[in-house]
């Protein structure tokens, strides 16, 4: 960007991190004599007024976002508490996708890679729930099944 340049952005909490670090690409802009104009809040900061405007509004931006972290950290934490899951279900909670991924960990030719794959899952997710990779450690790792497979098959946990 060049001296008379104006930069655009949709909103102010859009351009930086912080308030301190919107305050600092405001004065970097000012010194190489940059205008800045959000589409959202229509403020001018060429005006002593505009400025005020801007300091509020990213103010505004930066403690909604830090509540925003606030209540996510809360929320995981009560959900830890409770011992209750925190995202999206996991496909291994269905009993015929276990006893298929069972099949599969059980066929040599077979990679690990290539089963995570066709369950559309990181290998990573892979070997939480089959410890080693191996279809008999099912359910001895950290992510635990709402159900058993071997013994008393088709029993609720």
């Amino acid at each position: 960007m060049t001296t008379g340049d104006t930069l655009v952005v949709w909103r102010f909490d859009r351009l930086g991190r912080s308030l301190q670090h919107l305050l600092t690409i405001l004065g970097s802009l000012k010194e190489r004599k940059i205008q800045l104009q959000s589409l959202t809040e229509q403020i001018d900061t060429r005006t002593a007024m505009g400025k005020l405007f801007f300091a509020i509004i990213a103010a505004l931006a930066e403690f909604e976002r830090s509540l925003i972290s606030e209540r996510t950290l809360l929320a995981a934490s009560q959900r830890k508490e409770q011992d209750m899951a925190w995202g999206r279900p996991s496909i291994f909670h269905d009993r015929q996708v276990v006893e298929t991924a069972m099949t599969l960990l059980n066929n040599p030719e077979m990679s690990r890679a290539s089963i995570a794959r066709h369950f559309g899952v990181s290998t990573n997710t892979l070997y939480r729930w089959f410890p080693l990779g191996k279809a008999e450690n099912f359910g001895t790792g950290p992510n635990k099944p709402r159900f058993t497979i071997g013994k008393g098959k088709g029993e609720k946990k």
